[in-house]
């Protein structure tokens, strides 16, 4: 598994953010997508976009072989109840848990992200 552009947007204590990333499966077999749990916050809830603006809580998303799974626009990860603020320019430690019981730990930076061409 590659992870790629992970970041979160800034937030305050006790509030929420979103955190955005790319799941590259490059594997042979379809992995599943369970949790992303960070020590910053109590919980999380993976979310997939159902409608233009609205998005619902799943309880898990596929990454197919040779496949990426970008949380970008159609889903997204909430961290909720955040044990500290976030400020742009830090950063947090996160995990990523999949059904077969692997995980994939990731650093996670506060603020956009921005592609560069």
């Amino acid at each position: 598994m590659i992870i790629q552009h992970a970041y979160a947007e800034p937030a305050v204590l006790g509030g929420e953010t979103l955190v955005r990333l790319a799941i590259e499966n490059n594997g042979a077999s379809v992995r599943q997508f369970i949790r992303l749990h960070s020590d910053a916050a109590e919980a999380s809830q993976i979310e997939v976009r159902v409608a233009p603006g609205r998005f619902v809580p799943i309880g898990s998303m596929a990454v197919l072989p040779g496949e990426v799974l970008d949380l970008e626009e159609t889903a997204r990860v909430r961290l909720l109840r955040l044990r500290r603020p976030l400020a742009a320019g830090g950063s947090l430690e996160a995990c990523l848990d999949f059904a077969d019981g692997r995980e994939k730990r990731i650093q996670v930076t506060v603020g956009k992200f921005e592609l560069i061409n």
